[in-house]
C-alpha cells in the first residue's frame, strides 16, 4: 500500500468478514465495516495567491496602520499551518525597506503588512520590494507542488499626496533671557515650513495676550513687549501657531518656554527687628535681640551686617552670613530717660554688583525678669508731625467742604429770590382764623401783668416789626399773621373781646406783607 495523502484522501471505509471453522460449509460468519481517519501533518508548503500585490498608502498614515493582507494557501490544516514571512529586496543593489514595513501574521495564518514609520511623498512616492514565505518545520518535503508553488510574491507600494500642515523645525523651543532686558529685545526664533511640493508659505503668530512676547508673522522672530521681573514670575510658556497661506489654513503648534534669568536688582531687607528692646538691668556684653536678611534675588545669599554710625549703647557683631547679634556696650538704661535709642544698620548682599540698603531700628526700654521677659516697657516716643500725603489729603477735603457750602448757599439764595418774585406776582390772601374759647375778666384783669406803654410805643414798635418784615429775605413770601399779645393802659380799641362788639374778630388783627 502507498503512502497515505490526508489532502488526497482523510479517510477510508474497509469492510471486514469474519468466518469459523475454514473450510467447512457449516460454520458461522459476521461482517463490519471499519472507517480509518488519516491525521494531518504539516507536508504542504504555504503559498502566495497571487503573484504581484498593489497598495496605495496616504503620506499622512500613522504607525502600525495595516496596509494590506498578503493571502495565502496551505492544504493542511490550520493548526498545523506554519508560515514565515520576510521582506527582500528585488535586487542585490536595492533597498530592502525592513524599517519601513513589517508582515505579521492574523489568525488565518495569512500575513499582513503594516507600517513602521509614517511615508513622505515628497521623499519618496513608490516602494518595490519581494516578500517570500516559508515553513521551517515541514515534517516531510512538499508534495511534489514544483514549480506551480508561488512562494514568492512581488509588493507594490504607491504613496499618496496629502496637503500636511506646516512642520516646525524642533519639538519645543526653550529660550532664556535676563530679567533687566528693555522691551522689544530679540529672544530667538522658531522656523516651520511646509512639507509639501508646493511650499507654500507660512505666517506665525501667538494666541495669547497674556504673553510677554511678539512674534514677527514672516520670519519667526520673537520679542519681549514689557520688562520682565523674575521675582514676578521666573518663567513663561506659551505656544506659536505656524499657518499656511493657503484657503485650508492648516495649522501646527509649537511649545514654547521662556526662563527669566535672575539680575541682582532687589537690596537686602532685615528682618526680626519688630521686638527689639533693652532691659533696665543689662549689663555690657548683653545680647539683646539676633536680626536677620532676606533678599528676593536668586544669588547666594551671604550678607553682611555693619553700623551706618557707632552707637555709644550698642554694637553690632556678624552672627555666621544670615545673622548677627545687636550686644549691649554699657548698661544703666532707664525707664524714667524718654531718650530714644536708634541704630542704622547697613546691610549688604552677595550678589555681583553687590546692593546694600540702611534700615533704622528703635531699641525700647524696658522692665524685665530674670529670663529677660519684658512686662513693663516705656512708651515710644512718636514725633508729631503730618506727612506731605496727609496735608495734601486734608487740603483736598477742606477744598470740598468750601465748594459744597458754596454750592448751598447760592442754590438758596436762588431759590428766596424765586419765591419773592412769585410772591409779589401773586394777588393771593392768606388769612389765618384764631379762635378765643375764652375770655378774661376785662381790661382791668391785664393791667398788673401789661408792661405800661402808650399809643406813640405800640405804634412805634407795630412799624419797627412792619419794617423788619419787609426787609427779612429769610421770611414767607406771602401775607402771614403777627398775633400781638401785648396792650398799652389806656388803648382806644378797648377790648380784643369780640363778644362785645359787632366787629369781626379780624378788624383787630393787622396784615403785614
Amino acid at each position: 500500500m502507498d503512502s497515505l495523502d490526508r489532502e488526497k484522501q482523510s479517510a477510508y471505509m474497509v469492510v471486514v468478514h469474519a468466518k469459523d471453522m475454514p473450510g467447512m460449509k457449516t460454520g458461522g460468519s459476521a461482517t463490519t465495516t471499519v472507517t480509518i481517519t488519516v491525521s494531518d501533518i504539516n507536508d504542504n508548503v504555504a503559498t502566495f495567491k497571487k503573484r504581484t500585490f498593489r497598495f496605495d498608502v496616504k503620506e499622512d498614515e500613522k504607525e502600525n496602520f495595516k496596509i494590506g493582507t498578503l493571502e495565502v494557501e496551505d492544504k493542511d490544516e490550520e493548526q498545523n499551518k506554519d508560515p514565515v514571512f520576510s521582506i527582500v529586496p528585488v535586487s542585490t543593489t536595492a533597498p530592502k525597506f525592513t524599517n519601513v514595513f513589517q508582515i505579521v501574521r492574523n489568525p488565518w495564518k495569512n500575513g499582513v503588512l503594516t507600517l513602521k514609520q509614517k511615508l513622505d511623498f515628497e521623499s519618496r512616492k513608490t516602494y518595490t520590494f519581494d516578500v517570500h514565505v516559508r515553513e521551517d518545520n515541514l515534517v516531510r518535503p512538499s508534495d511534489g507542488q514544483g514549480t506551480n508553488a508561488i512562494t514568492k510574491a512581488n509588493v507594490v507600494i504607491n504613496v499618496l499626496d496629502v496637503d500636511e500642515p506646516p512642520i516646525f523645525s524642533q519639538n519645543a523651543y526653550v529660550f532664556n533671557l535676563y530679567e533687566d532686558a528693555k522691551e522689544l529685545i530679540k529672544i530667538g526664533s522658531v522656523l516651520a515650513s511646509d512639507p509639501d511640493a508646493a511650499k507654500h508659505s507660512i505666517r506665525y503668530f501667538i494666541d495669547d495676550p497674556r504673553c510677554p512676547v511678539k512674534i514677527e508673522s514672516k520670519t519667526g522672530d520673537m520679542y519681549t513687549n514689557r520688562k520682565l521681573d523674575r521675582e514676578l514670575i521666573p518663567s513663561y510658556t506659551f505656544y506659536v501657531t505656524a499657518e499656511e497661506s493657503t484657503p485650508k489654513a492648516l495649522k501646527s503648534y509649537v511649545n514654547v518656554s521662556l526662563n527669566v534669568l535672575d539680575v541682582n536688582d532687589n537690596a537686602p531687607e532685615l528682618t526680626n527687628i519688630q521686638d527689639l528692646f533693652a532691659c533696665e538691668n543689662d549689663g555690657p556684653g548683653t545680647v539683646i535681640g539676633t536680626i536677620g536678611a532676606s533678599d528676593k534675588d536668586e544669588h547666594q545669599h551671604k550678607f553682611r551686617f555693619s553700623l551706618a554710625k557707632q552707637s555709644p549703647n550698642f554694637s553690632l557683631i556678624n552672627h555666621g552670613s544670615k545673622a548677627a547679634n545687636i550686644t549691649v556696650v554699657q548698661g544703666g538704661f532707664d525707664l524714667e530717660d524718654r531718650q530714644e535709642y536708634q541704630m542704622e544698620i547697613v546691610l549688604k548682599d552677595g550678589g555681583s554688583p553687590s546692593l546694600s540698603s540702611t534700615t533704622t531700628i528703635t531699641i525700647r526700654v524696658c522692665s524685665c525678669g530674670r529670663d529677660r521677659k519684658h512686662y513693663y516697657c516705656k512708651p515710644a516716643y512718636v514725633q508729631a508731625g503730618v506727612s506731605t500725603s496727609a496735608l495734601i489729603a486734608i487740603l483736598l477735603c477742606i477744598l470740598t467742604i468750601l465748594v459744597i457750602v458754596i454750592f448751598i448757599v447760592v442754590r438758596k439764595r436762588y431759590q428766596k429770590d424765586a419765591l419773592v418774585t412769585l410772591g409779589k406776582g401773586s394777588r393771593e390772601i392768606h388769612e389765618q382764623l384764631v379762635t378765643y374759647d375764652e375770655e378774661g375778666g376785662g381790661e382791668m384783669d391785664t393791667n398788673g401783668y401789661d408792661p405800661p406803654a402808650d399809643r406813640g410805643h405800640v405804634a412805634a414798635m407795630i412799624e419797627a416789626k412792619k419794617d423788619a418784615a419787609d426787609h427779612d429775605r429769610d421770611g414767607i413770601p406771602y401775607d402771614t399773621l403777627h398775633i400781638y399779645g401785648y396792650e398799652g393802659p389806656g388803648s382806644l380799641a378797648g377790648s380784643l373781646s369780640s363778644l362785645q362788639t359787632s366787629c369781626p374778630l379780624t378788624a383787630a388783627w393787622t396784615t403785614m406783607s
